[in-house]
């Protein structure tokens, strides 16, 4: 028996441009306008947050690994607790400096549609 595959229908002239008719299983003819910047409103924002917290990790792997080739070379119980003292106060600083720029970055990507703050576009 042979399966009709699931086609979009025409689009017809009376259709609602926000919510247009389609039968069961089948895709919308067309997405509405403001679906479509918040989709790419999103992708932009977890794009620059995935950008942001890469350079963070790497940042804080190459500290470790600065850490380890350090402590390889202290020669004395004092200079293995002053390395690791001197890493601990690095890291509180650049993770206070990564919240910090997360959270400019979460404010700088508010869509101003949403934002009533920042102005409305309607």
């Amino acid at each position: 028996m042979a399966q009709t595959p699931n086609v979009r229908p025409a689009a017809s002239a009376n259709a609602d441009a926000t919510t247009s008719q389609t039968r069961p299983g089948t895709m919308p003819d067309t997405m509405p306008d403001t679906m479509i910047v918040q989709s790419v409103l999103f992708a932009d924002m977890a794009g620059t947050f995935g950008a942001e917290l890469l350079r963070f990790a790497s940042r804080r792997m190459a500290a470790q690994a600065e850490l380890l080739v350090g402590l390889s070379q202290c020669r004395t119980v004092q200079d293995l607790l002053d390395r690791q003292m001197d890493f601990m106060r690095c890291a509180g600083a650049d993770y206070a400096e990564g919240f910090s720029t997360m959270a400019k970055l979460a404010q700088s990507t508010q869509p101003a549609a949403t934002d009533p703050a920042r102005g409305n576009a309607d």
